[in-house]
């Protein structure tokens, strides 16, 4: 089985004109290796809880923007639970791989995810000297009251 985990990581802005902020981008990592390169792409949780509730296709990586699309992403994770575990089916960034996760320690890493967000947007909104954003903006609604740590 493969060990899912997830990197929260903020970072300062990666265009050449520097904008003043720093973005929390959620990085996804498999078996110790980030599953792409999260300065580009950006992981999308309203779609991963609901991948670790069901089976489908689900955009969990997308781009900083939100729309997959923009990242050059046409095809979802096809997401498959089988009694005690989750299959992961990607197709798109390549290269095409499969991993299979225990499904009690996926749905653990989602659940210290938010904990671990909420404990730095805290952390972050009282040391940083720069306006903290989450990436994509519909990763907003995953963190309690995030807005109130957003400047």
């Amino acid at each position: 089985m493969n060990r899912i985990e997830f990197l929260l990581n903020p970072q300062g802005s990666l265009s050449g004109d520097d904008d003043g902020k720093d973005y929390l981008v959620v990085e996804v990592i498999v078996d110790n290796n980030p599953l792409t390169n999260f300065q580009w792409f950006a992981t999308d949780l309203v779609h991963l809880t609901k991948s670790a509730e069901s089976s489908g296709n689900f955009y969990i990586l997308t781009c900083w923007c939100g729309y997959p699309l923009c990242a050059g992403l046409k095809k979802p994770i096809t997401v498959e639970h089988n009694y005690d575990h989750i299959v992961w089916k990607i197709s798109e960034p390549e290269p095409v791989r499969e991993f299979k996760f225990d499904m009690t320690q996926y749905r653990t890493a989602i659940d210290r995810l938010s904990i671990q967000g909420n404990k730095l947007i805290k952390r972050l909104a009282t040391t940083s000297t720069r306006g903290i954003e989450i990436t994509p903006d519909q990763n907003n609604d995953y963190f309690v009251d995030p807005k109130k740590y957003r400047t």
